[in-house]
């Protein structure tokens, strides 16, 4: 061994080098700035949002629902399948609710879809406390089919909702609940959470380019660099978001409208009923005056947009907001317990309250 760092001594300089790199990289954490997600995770802040004797299964529920996403033909991506203590994911990726996994997936018939982002899935909450769930239990001749997942808005739901009908029956009702996430993904034409990585494998930008990105994505994750980001860089604190301008909004909300449109016209064709929910935002209304996150948990980023475009859509322009008799506006919502478990995803009390108010509008519909 000797002989051949004799005779090759950059390797020992090589290794001198990564021991100092994994130590500056250890020593880093302690004096990175704790990102909401770190906060949310330590038990004080958890017993405060659910309670002392919560607390624990909670940690379990944010450890499974975070197991990303798979690709799924023609909307990129769907709810990677899991089988946890709280969190459960079919092969369809829709959340379960019911006791038989069976039972989660779509088949047609005597079904009502539910299509939204991560609100929708359920984030933050067990299986039997998302808007699904409740909803399964005053609408028991129905099966309830959660399609909600992470990052989803509109278009996505648009385009699954087509698909799914191209393979299974069509159910007796669809809710599409949004808001949140089409100001989150403002750009038209469209860009989903993944539209880059799949740019990158599909576009040709060489070997070399990619390999660079590749190394760079990786690099961002070490601790040291995030350091660095946060003295000499940018902030990552919600203050690295990017804000949207008056043209862009506007065009986010007419695709929403559009979107809305054309589901309810594919379900006329089919006989399915369709209820459009505008979903409530922390960012108007009553938001986080209720709620028992602390300041230093919250993480708004680019969801700064959807107040922007709430307002917009409820208070200035009204002319860009066309909602009717098919259309569920819940901007206003409120409770007087706490309604986020996080920067911006329901509690199960919120969530509780969401479905009673979609119960009451789909029962009608429904008639």
């Amino acid at each position: 061994m000797s002989k051949i760092l004799d005779k090759h001594p950059y390797i020992i300089v090589a290794m001198i080098v990564l021991f100092f790199g994994i130590t500056l990289n250890y020593i880093a954490h302690f004096f990175l700035e704790k990102r909401p997600g770190h906060v949310l995770m330590q038990q004080p802040v958890l017993e405060n949002i659910y309670g002392k004797d919560m607390a624990e299964d909670y940690k379990i529920v944010l450890s499974e629902q975070g197991l990303g996403q798979k690709y799924y033909p023609f909307v990129e991506f769907i709810e990677k399948p899991r089988e946890g203590k709280f969190v459960n994911v079919s092969e369809q990726g829709t959340r379960c609710h019911y006791p038989d996994r069976d039972i989660c997936q779509a088949g047609g018939g005597q079904e009502i879809w539910i299509f939204g982002g991560s609100t929708t899935f359920g984030y933050g909450v067990k299986d039997n406390e998302t808007i699904a769930a409740f909803l399964s239990k005053v609408f028991p001749e129905y099966r309830i089919i959660n399609f909600g997942a992470g990052y989803y808005y509109s278009t996505n739901e648009r385009i699954r909702f087509e698909n799914l009908l191209a393979e299974f029956p069509p159910p007796k009702a669809a809710i599409f609940i949004d808001g949140l996430n089409d100001f989150y993904f403002f750009n038209v034409p469209d860009q989903s959470k993944f539209s880059g990585v799949l740019s990158l494998i599909l576009n040709e930008e060489g070997l070399a380019n990619s390999f660079i990105k590749l190394l760079r994505a990786n690099l961002e994750k070490l601790a040291i660099y995030r350091l660095f980001e946060e003295k000499f860089g940018h902030a990552v604190l919600g203050k690295g978001h990017t804000p949207a301008d008056h043209e862009q909004i506007l065009r986010a909300i007419h695709r929403l409208n559009l979107n809305h449109s054309i589901v309810e016209s594919i379900g006329d064709k089919f006989g399915i009923t369709i209820l459009n929910v505008i979903q409530p935002i922390p960012l108007y209304g009553v938001g986080h005056k209720t709620s028992h996150v602390p300041r230093k948990a919250l993480n708004f980023g680019d969801h700064i947009n959807s107040g922007a475009a709430y307002r917009l859509m409820f208070e200035s322009d009204r002319k860009s907001f066309q909602p009717n008799s098919k259309t569920l506006n819940l901007a206003d919502l409120s409770i007087e317990e706490g309604m986020y478990v996080d920067t911006v995803h329901y509690s199960p009390k919120f969530n509780q309250e969401i479905a009673y108010k979609i119960h009451t509008k789909l029962s009608r519909l429904l008639k």
